[in-house]
């Protein structure tokens, strides 16, 4: 947990450039390959481990940083390549770093988390049930679950996923029929 904080610390600080008295943390630089395309996936993940090792303080030094940005491009990016791998950590990344959107933040980041629920909401659609879809899905479902904490997110959440997670609870209830007619007779019993 230490190595993680000091590695959020570093990865998140504002550097001053110099040039054009910008201000840049290097983590988001890093996920759009500024340091080279090879290190792209090693960028990921130390972002990845940050996250899933971090406390909510971190999580929120990364969300501030940039980085929901080309996280969210990158979540889209490896959806559409078929790259489970980095999709997954994309999500996992989102899952812990994007409630801490702010919408006083910088330009782009709710947009991004937006495109972002919308990727992931494509995800519930894809026909399918075997083992890799199914876990793909439940992930995405917890992403969401993660992102709804932010007030800033339901107008997103429920405009672009409630349909896809109505759709998916539906289709994973008829598929144990005797579980939905439990809770039918749950909720007409109260």
């Amino acid at each position: 947990r230490e190595a993680s904080a000091v590695a959020c610390d570093i990865l998140t600080r504002v550097v001053s450039d110099d040039e054009n008295l910008g201000t840049e943390a290097v983590l988001p630089t890093m996920l759009v390959g500024g340091f080279g395309e090879k290190t792209l996936l090693a960028s990921l993940r130390l972002a990845l481990a940050i996250g899933q090792n971090g406390n909510l303080a971190q999580h929120a030094k990364l969300a501030s940083s940039g980085i929901l940005v080309p996280l969210s491009d990158s979540l889209q990016s490896a959806m559409t390549s078929g790259d489970s791998f980095r999709f997954s950590a994309c999500l996992t990344l989102l899952k812990y770093v994007g409630p801490h959107v702010s919408t006083s933040g910088q330009t782009g980041q709710m947009a991004s988390v937006q495109a972002a629920i919308r990727t992931a909401t494509s995800v519930l659609q894809v026909p399918g049930d075997d083992d890799n879809t199914r876990a793909l899905k439940e992930s995405c479902m917890s992403c969401l679950e993660a992102l709804s904490s932010n007030a800033s997110l339901w107008t997103a959440i429920s405009k672009d996923a409630l349909p896809s997670i109505v759709l998916y609870v539906t289709n994973h209830c008829n598929s144990g029929s005797s579980s939905s007619s439990s809770i039918g007779i749950g909720i007409v019993g109260q």
